[in-house]
């Protein structure tokens, strides 16, 4: 039994006004050069061979094996069939014209234009220019090699059998024709084998998965294939000149080591986040790809991510949510106080915010979720790296958020008619109130008006009262009293009139 690794629980928050974090997760090997193989296979020579064969063994005399082989040539023919094209299909792509139509697999365009003048190089018997055509490309001749010496064998037992059958005795004949059927079935079989290889490699190629034993022991052994190199092999198929097929296989020759990191948008302290979704990616040269699996460096296409391009957008109602990254990471972004126990420590913790959590060799639970994961080995490779990318947002409004929003016009516009409501019905008994002062205060004005009218107009219609109310009798000896009063009665009135005055301006 395998000891497993101590276990480890790492707990870090996040702090991320910026709106995200990156986070180093893996170190990869990218594919940055290939050599391309190319194994050109002619069917119609196959079945030449075959018919070639075939009259060997009918030159044998009857024996009871011969239907064996006649079952063995018929199949192998079948094979053959399946191998030579007969019409191209609509859709294919024709590199040139005339020379070359690809069926399926996974070259470029690029491979495909030198693929084929490569193979117009050939055709026009300069092979030698090859090497200073194109570096990147070979021809592996291992299957025609052995085709042409299962040829060069079956013509060796032709001419064999012409220069034995008259020089040897019956017993030394039958033995003869014996070991002689038995070389035809083995050529036979290694035919086959050879045909059939072809088979599922073309089938293999429609799904870009290379079939591995099209790979000859040469080319294991000089391009030092390994599981890295074998998982990026791509392979492509096409019809040929004069029905022949080609086979490329675009095999890794130098590869490079980069820092897979991601990029994960975070709930700010203000519950907004970026509207955009996790993305992996590399950095190479001052530019940012997006990483994907089994593609070489050459194939990844620019990161697209608004975080790269600084035009990202933010939602107002960041989510809370739980993001798993691979089986032994845990983000928790804006999270509201969910509970956390696990097996790895005897901390229980309750997390409000953003959090990472790396743990091994032990389960997590974080409220009703469970993780759980065996590490043999560990290395420690996921760093959070400080944020380098200051992404220019606008706010971006969702759905939800539009129905928040007019869910809070609606409330705002009840609460402003019920304002308005209640300040009418308070409006009432002020306008009641002022009204009665008013009224009020009219009707003290004109009681005091006409008692003011009255008073005067008394006074004017009694004389007696403006002369203090005395008469005396006009004697001579008397007229100086009498304007003595008179002048007294003057004084009196015009003090009595300013007194008059004076309280009725009191009491108005």
């Amino acid at each position: 039994m395998i000891p497993l690794s101590q276990q480890t629980l790492v707990i870090e928050k996040i702090n991320s006004e910026m709106g995200y974090v990156e986070i180093k997760t893996d170190e990869i090997e990218l594919v940055s050069n290939f050599d391309i193989v190319l194994h050109i296979i002619h069917p119609k020579d196959i079945l030449d061979l075959i018919t070639k064969i075939e009259l060997t063994i009918n030159s044998i005399k009857p024996n009871i094996n011969k239907n064996l082989a006649t079952y063995q040539i018929e199949s192998i023919k079948s094979y053959i069939r399946t191998l030579i094209p007969h019409k191209s299909k609509r859709g294919l792509i024709n590199l040139g014209g005339t020379a070359m139509n690809w069926i399926f697999g996974t070259m470029d365009n690029d491979d495909r234009r030198n693929i084929e003048k490569h193979l117009t190089t050939i055709d026009q018997n300069t092979h030698n220019l090859i090497q200073n055509l194109n570096q990147q490309i070979k021809i592996n001749n291992n299957f025609n090699k052995t085709l042409n010496l299962i040829r060069n064998a079956v013509e060796s037992d032709r001419l064999a059998i012409s220069n034995k059958i008259n020089s040897i005795t019956v017993a030394e004949e039958r033995n003869f024709e014996q070991n002689l059927f038995l070389e035809q079935m083995i050529k036979l079989d290694l035919i086959k084998r050879q045909i059939e290889t072809i088979q599922e490699t073309i089938s293999s190629a429609r799904t870009g998965i290379l079939f591995s034993n099209i790979l000859t022991i040469e080319e294991i052994r000089n391009y030092d294939i390994d599981f890295n190199k074998l998982s990026n092999i791509k392979l492509g198929v096409a019809k040929y000149i004069n029905d022949s097929i080609v086979l490329a296989i675009k095999i890794p020759t130098k590869t490079i080591k980069l820092d897979k990191k991601l990029l994960i948008p975070i709930a700010t302290s203000d519950g907004k986040q970026i509207d955009q979704e996790p993305e992996y990616i590399i950095e190479l040269n001052n530019k940012t790809y997006y990483y994907q699996e089994a593609k070489s460096l050459k194939e990844l296409p620019p990161s697209k991510n608004c975080i790269v391009k600084n035009n990202c957008k933010f939602i107002k109602s960041a989510q809370d949510e739980l993001i798993e990254i691979g089986n032994d990471i845990v983000i928790l972004n804006n999270m509201n106080n969910v509970k956390l126990n696990s097996s790895c420590d005897s901390r229980k913790m309750i997390l409000a915010g953003n959090y990472f959590i790396n743990f091994r060799n032990c389960t997590l639970q974080i409220n009703d979720r469970i993780f759980s994961n065996k590490i043999v080995k560990y290395i420690s490779k996921f760093v959070i790296l400080e944020n380098k990318y200051l992404p220019q947002t606008n706010a971006k409004l969702t759905f939800e958020e539009i129905v928040y929003n007019q869910e809070d016009n609606i409330k705002e516009i009840q609460e402003l008619k019920s304002h308005k409501l209640i300040n009418s019905k308070l409006n009432i008994p002020i306008y009641v109130i002022i009204t009665i002062v008013l009224i009020s205060i009219t009707y003290i004005y004109c009681k005091h008006k006409k008692f003011k009218v009255k008073i005067i107009n008394r006074l004017q219609e009694n004389p007696e009262l403006r002369g203090g109310g005395v008469t005396l009798s006009e004697t001579p000896h008397s007229a100086q009293n009498i304007n003595d009063v008179r002048s007294s009665n003057v004084t009196r009135e015009s003090s009595f009139t300013r007194t008059d005055w004076s309280l009725l301006n009191l009491q108005i």
